[in-house]
């Protein structure tokens, strides 16, 4: 893989890429991939896109909870229920 190359494709064109190899094999040979790092791509891809979920919501819930619990004291008119 070259630097700056978007993985996923590369991860499916070695699969096909496998497929082909191994219907040219003799059927007592087979090629099998040691190492599949797909498997590692949709992890880490499924890792970012719930922490960019989860992120700001917790932001968002900590600082309500900041300016409903601290700041009551403070300004009681302005955070009556």
């Amino acid at each position: 893989m070259l630097i700056g190359e978007n993985s996923r494709s590369v991860f499916w064109a070695v699969d096909k890429k496998m497929v082909k190899i191994n219907r040219l094999m003799p059927k007592c040979v087979q090629a099998i991939t040691v190492h599949d790092r797909t498997v590692l791509g949709n992890k880490a891809i499924a890792a970012v896109k719930s922490n960019l979920l989860e992120g700001p919501v917790l932001v968002i819930v900590v600082q309500f909870l900041f300016k409903k619990l601290c700041f009551s004291d403070w300004f009681p008119s302005q955070f009556k229920d």
